[in-house]
């Protein structure tokens, strides 16, 4: 069997980075990068103001107090957008709104609820601002030719908006990855149907596709076929243009495990079987120009072992760093492990009053309980070697993917 590191690095040799599209904006929430974005222009694109309130000479109002205000004109009043802005003269203010073009002299913007009249109607202010107080000078965001965003960032609404606010109307982004999800059994209905004695609802054709596509993928095919090499080979070989194919079930050594058989036939193997609980019997290979996966049919061991060798697939072929975040923890009770595989526990990973991160399973970790992943928000690695943990042992903690299983 192979160890889980060897399994990805041999993953990612094998997978290659997809071409690149162009999309709206607004179609392009959640696509990968293709390619580094720099600022064409500054932004903001010129001086403005922070706040309603008036656009002064910080200097004019050296010595201005609650117990002795200085008083000044203002004739004049800028608006948000507004094209002409005249230089503003020594001693004088100009009533300024939010985000209108501060006038050539103004150093500072007095908010409006910092000030206030006298008889005569000037402007009375009762202490001196700081130069550069409310003003937000050009390009303070973002200079020209800056570094916005990089390839293989995932853009988010935030991103976008930048994008739109420096006047893009559209992305280069990764082609998303085309894949083909098959799950098998003969015990397996529908997941709207009643089972009947000894079946049970397939979850996997329901969940796998969600988690697939929150990973970037595009699940263009997906069907129910019975534990049979020769149905199985004949789904398989019908499957063209697609990126990655993946099977789920079947891919054991019972006597109706078809998924070897049909790969045996019609593609290549790479490996089979990986030292890993849950998960050990994935098996991955070749389908003509798809990657193929023969993931286990237990939901557990479908889910994780998505995440853990399917995502990096997916992950290179989108062009993204990939990886998760990884700190130290303890573990919050013991935990019993088999020697032979790394396992991954379940567990929510949370501080206690000290601020130590303690790593809690979620119950019983049979492959077949989809409630251990309820709550969870990160595995607990085992490594191989360890027959089991402690309480108050040093915990190896994997997040999970925002989005993603978490």
């Amino acid at each position: 069997m192979l160890h889980v590191a060897d399994a990805i690095e041999l993953i990612r040799a094998r997978t290659a980075r997809l071409g690149c599209e162009e999309v709206p904006l607004a179609h392009a929430l959640g696509r990968t990068l293709a390619a580094d974005v720099a600022s064409a222009e500054d932004l903001p694109a010129f001086d403005n103001s922070a706040v309603d309130g008036y656009a002064v000479h910080s200097i004019d109002l050296a010595g201005a107090s609650p117990e002795v205000p200085t008083t000044l004109p203002c004739e004049v009043t800028i608006s948000a957008g507004q094209a002409d802005v005249a230089p503003l003269p020594p001693g004088r203010v100009a009533r300024i709104g939010t985000g209108a073009p501060l006038p050539v002299g103004a150093d500072a913007v007095v908010p409006v609820e910092c000030t206030a009249h006298d008889e005569t109607g000037q402007v009375m202010f009762v202490g001196q601002p700081a130069v550069g107080a409310n003003r937000r000078l050009r390009g303070c965001d973002l200079h020209r030719d800056a570094p916005v965003l990089t390839q293989g960032a995932v853009l988010h609404a935030a991103d976008l908006m930048l994008l739109a606010a420096l006047g893009r109307t559209s992305a280069t982004v990764a082609c998303r990855p085309r894949v083909a999800l098959i799950t098998t059994g003969d015990e397996v209905v529908p997941h709207d149907q009643q089972p009947g004695p000894g079946q049970v609802r397939d979850s996997n054709l329901l969940g796998l596709p969600l988690v697939l596509e929150q990973a970037g993928a595009d699940v263009a095919f997906t069907c129910h076929v019975a534990d049979s090499a020769g149905e199985l080979a004949g789904v398989l070989s019908t499957l063209q243009g697609f990126d990655v194919v993946l099977t789920v079930g079947g891919v054991s050594m019972g006597e109706a495990d078809a998924v070897r058989p049909a790969i045996d036939r019609l593609g290549r193997v790479e490996f089979w079987r990986v030292a890993v609980k849950p998960g050990k019997p994935l098996l991955f290979g070749s389908l003509g120009p798809a990657v193929f996966f023969g993931l286990p049919g237990n939901p557990v061991s479908a889910l994780v072992t998505i995440d853990l060798f399917v995502r990096p697939a997916l992950d290179a072929m989108l062009g993204r760093l990939g990886g998760r975040r990884v700190v130290t923890g303890v573990w919050a009770e013991a935990v019993p492990s088999d020697a032979k595989r790394a396992e991954y526990v379940r567990v929510v990973a949370e501080p206690d009053e000290s601020g130590s991160l303690l790593a809690r399973h979620t119950g019983n970790q049979s492959s077949g309980r989809l409630t251990t992943m309820l709550g969870a928000n990160a595995y607990g690695v085992i490594p191989v070697g360890v027959g089991a943990v402690a309480r108050g042992d040093v915990a190896q903690i994997e997040f999970f993917e925002p989005g993603v299983l978490a």
